[in-house]
């Protein structure tokens, strides 16, 4: 079964309740700042902050967040 990134289409594409968390323990895992993770995802850090309340990320941000995700270690599973 291929893995299933943070959209799982079954329940309509919406990221888990719990993607605010999930973006908070990514910044850790990936050791970088909110400013530096904006940087590295292309988006403001306005538009982060929003993801953080609860806005869900949307196009080419998301793919980018994914991107990212890949290359740090567990990056993905969270």
């Amino acid at each position: 079964m291929p893995r299933v990134l943070w959209i799982n289409r079954s329940y309509g594409g919406r990221l888990p309740r719990d993607f605010p968390q999930r973006l908070e323990r990514f910044k850790e895992a990936s050791g970088l700042t909110w400013t530096w993770l904006a940087r590295r995802i292309g988006v403001s850090r306005t538009r982060l902050h929003g993801w953080r309340r609860g806005t869900e990320p949307r196009g080419g941000g998301l793919f980018c967040l994914i991107r990212l995700a890949r290359t740090v270690p567990g990056g993905i599973d969270i």
